[in-house]
């Protein structure tokens, strides 16, 4: 049988050094590669020699949003694992966007190794924290659907101001906070009030609503929530 064909994306050297050495332990796996970036990741996963693709917490979490979805969409059938993203919210979000496996902070390299092989074979492994959180996740969706009959409206009627609007569109691409001060060289403090006033005007329950939201309103459309952030 072929070894499962691993490619690594991170943003440090020595992570990638690491994995090698401990996949060559395993006669059933095999590092075919590793980047930095989203696109170069897309380029080599094209080729489709890679079975299974490890997201380290190192690149920050919209980028691996986005590599998630687009890996996602052009091979459905691959294996996607984040590794290190502690934050319930980001997992569910990752899981959301078609990471079929995970890995917290404190796994050990069995965990890692049982975990590929796993997705490899079209396994999704869960622990029953993020089991609980995934399952509250859609019971939330299922209790908003009947209720809520969502209709384009026009983006002059939106009560946010042009700096709201500005953090509203990195939102929906899946910037952290941290990532859209640093976008548009603000402070994190109001960054946060900026969040905090956006839920509130447009009477969204939580950020992950946000992407609907910022459609619904004409700011973004489909194709710019894939694309990669620019300097604002």
């Amino acid at each position: 049988m072929d070894p499962i064909r691993v490619f690594f994306v991170q943003r440090y050297r020595l992570l990638t050094e690491t994995l090698d050495r401990v996949l060559a332990t395993r006669s059933d796996l095999s590092m075919v590669g590793d980047a930095t970036e989203v696109e170069t990741t897309l380029e080599a996963v094209a080729t489709g020699t890679v079975d299974v693709v490890l997201i380290d917490a190192s690149v920050p979490h919209g980028e691996a949003l986005r590599a998630v979805r687009l890996l996602r969409d052009g091979r459905p059938e691959l294996g996607i694992v984040p590794i290190g993203f502690d934050d319930i919210d980001d997992i569910v979000a990752l899981i959301e966007a078609g990471a079929n496996g995970y890995l917290l902070r404190d796994a050990v390299v069995e965990n890692l190794i049982t975990t590929i092989r796993a997705v490899a074979r079209g396994e999704t492994p869960c622990s029953p924290v993020i089991a609980s959180a995934v399952f509250r996740r859609l019971a939330e969706l299922g209790r908003r659907r009947p209720s809520r009959k969502r209709r384009k409206r026009d983006p002059r009627d939106t009560p946010l101001t042009p700096r709201e609007i500005d953090v509203l569109r990195l939102m929906a691409r899946g910037l952290r906070n941290k990532e859209i001060a640093q976008a548009l060289a603000i402070r994190l403090p109001t960054v946060k009030n900026h969040v905090h006033h956006i839920l509130t005007k447009l009477d969204l329950p939580d950020r992950r609503s946000v992407p609907r939201a910022a459609l619904d309103l004409g700011l973004v459309s489909e194709n710019d929530l894939l694309l990669p952030i620019r300097d604002a």
